[in-house]
């Protein structure tokens, strides 16, 4: 005889299984998967310049900045790892990376190097 308990499991699993079909976007989602992407995609864009920063790429600055962050800074492997979580995101709801901050207005300046 079946128990109740793994009766329920059944049924959870055969639900997990048909929301896993439907892919990344629902009807119950709630937003436009466009508008989404374009937030996401600022969000990327910010990501890569504060990488880049932390990592030492050279940008224009003023004098009185200093030396740019060294390569081993605590925060280069975190922001690296956020932006590819970002861009797989992206991906997953079938929108396109945008990894040219220059592109997309990040919430923070940058400038390519000279």
């Amino acid at each position: 005889m079946t128990s109740t308990f793994s009766a329920d499991v059944a049924a959870i699993r055969e639900r997990a299984r048909e929301k896993m079909e439907q892919g990344p976007v629902t009807e119950s989602y709630g937003k436009k998967t466009a508008d989404v992407i374009s937030v996401l995609n600022e969000v990327l864009a910010t990501e890569l310049v504060c990488w880049m920063r932390s990592a030492g790429t050279p940008s224009p600055r003023p004098a009185s900045a200093g030396p740019p962050s060294p390569a081993n800074s605590p925060s280069t492997p975190r922001r690296s790892a956020h932006a590819v979580r970002v861009a797989e995101r992206i991906s997953q709801l079938g929108g396109e990376p945008d990894l040219n901050p220059a592109t997309r207005r990040a919430q923070t300046p940058w400038a390519s190097g000279r």
